[in-house]
């Protein structure tokens, strides 16, 4: 066999040549794509993820403490009850935990000088209001007690309000760091552009091929990453195919989620009781805002229902303050089993509950009650042991626009029924009934 010589090419050998010139760039690609272009936009991406999801968390659990914080003080105040030094004492050791937490999370950042220092003096202000209260003999005199508990409120509302705000910034600086990574995303890009050049030169349809299979799928990260760096977490990228850019997309579209995710459960955990899981009473307002609004728009009536639990402070006395939290979170489970999906259920305060009824007139809603009124007073609660405390409700019933023109005044002729009831004798439901003015009585 005779072998060829180098200065004459063959076909074969032009064919050889080409192919190799052609997978020059391709290999070349592969290199960029498996050492510079996973491991730096992946890697950012996975940076932000975790570095926003930690600090959201360590801010929401903060959050969530400082509303604790504020229960033993309370009840030390109106009960009287000693454990509650040792409770506020306790809760007080996790907040100031929770807040070297954060602050070493946003050590040397505007974030720290400007809200988590005062978010944090705020709550040392409420710490020595709460302790100088604790330290009181019991009973403390109701108008000290009452000025004493508001003080503290005003505080801890001042350093959650700044942890909101610092959950926006965090929000922000996660928008950043995405705009930094499609930078990097850019920068990979154009080194891509100019391998694709160069196989374009050697041979158009591959590099045809290279433009579908490969620019496309990048200008689609690219537009994640910039609809991401926007504030649009919803937004997801779509990628064909089984290779590395179909992975670099699960990536981006699993970090969006969770990103996502983080949002919602914060601004859920926001709108939620702690112990019961209902509505706050934050939440509970906005809502029935809305549903005031729906009716201007489409004249749909609704109707509130206010709910309180009759002798509730001596099932405190009796069995202590956790058997009374089991039966406030069992209160609510049956009220969110009696009621409709479309309905809204809300701690409105203390034993107190209140209930948005969609699309029910006055009627309607107090049949609702009627029947909530039965269900409490028919089971008893169960608190171990086979031990059961019976439980009754007192409901005052108000529709809209019936009763009320307004969101502020629906709540004020429920809670007028509901006093109406209280005094009745407890343990009934009563619809709000309007008082004659002097002029009317005179007509």
């Amino acid at each position: 066999m005779k072998l060829p010589l180098l200065s004459k090419r063959s076909l074969r050998a032009h064919l050889v040549m080409g192919v190799l010139a052609m997978l020059l760039p391709w290999v070349m690609f592969a290199l960029v794509e498996g050492h510079l272009l996973l491991p730096k936009v992946i890697g950012a991406f996975q940076d932000v993820v975790q570095t926003s999801s930690t600090k959201l968390e360590r801010v929401s659990e903060l959050h969530a403490l400082l509303r604790k914080a504020a229960i033993a003080p309370a009840h030390y105040a109106i009960d009287g009850d000693s454990r509650a030094r040792v409770d506020f004492a306790h809760t007080s050791a996790e907040v100031d935990k929770g807040f070297k937490s954060v602050m070493k999370s946003y050590a040397g950042t505007r974030v720290q000088e400007d809200m988590l220092e005062p978010a944090l003096e705020a709550w040392q202000r409420a710490q020595r209001i709460a302790r100088k209260l604790l330290s009181r003999p019991a009973p403390v005199p109701r108008a000290a007690a009452i000025r004493a508990i508001d003080d503290i409120h005003i505080s801890l509302r001042s350093s959650q309000d700044l942890l909101d705000q610092m959950r926006a910034r965090a929000q922000q600086q996660a928008a950043a760091s995405l705009r930094e990574a499609r930078l990097v995303m850019t920068q990979v890009e154009i080194l891509v552009a100019v391998i694709f050049a160069a196989a374009m030169a050697m041979a158009a349809a591959s590099g045809f091929g290279l433009a579908r299979s490969i620019l496309a799928p990048l200008r689609s990260l690219e537009e994640g990453a910039h609809r991401l760096g926007e504030g649009n977490l919803g937004y997801r990228v779509a990628v064909d195919g089984q290779d590395e850019l179909q992975g670099l997309a699960g990536a981006f579209n699993s970090m969006a989620e969770r990103l996502e995710r983080s949002q919602s459960a914060l601004e859920e955990l926001s709108a939620r009781d702690g112990l019961t899981g209902l509505y706050n009473h934050r939440e509970f307002q906005r809502r029935l805002d809305e549903e005031v609004g729906r009716h201007q728009r489409y004249g749909r009536p609704f109707s509130v229902l206010m709910l309180d639990l009759d002798c509730f402070k001596s099932v405190n006395d009796q069995y202590g303050h956790p058997v009374g939290d089991e039966v406030l979170r069992s209160v609510a489970s049956r009220l969110c089993r009696e009621l409709r999906p479309a309905d809204q259920v809300a701690r409105y305060g203390g034993e107190e509950f209140a209930v948005i009824l969609a699309e029910t007139p006055g009627e309607g809603a107090m049949a609702v009650a009627e029947r909530i009124r039965q269900v409490m007073a028919a089971e008893p609660v169960s608190l171990g042991d086979d031990r059961h405390t019976s439980i009754t409700v007192s409901i005052g019933v108000a529709a809209f626009p019936e009763d009320a023109g307004a969101a502020e005044e629906v709540i004020v002729a429920a809670d007028d029924a509901l006093y109406t009831a209280k005094r009745s004798g407890r343990n009934r439901a009563m619809r709000f009934k309007r008082r004659r003015s002097a002029e009317e009585s005179v007509v």
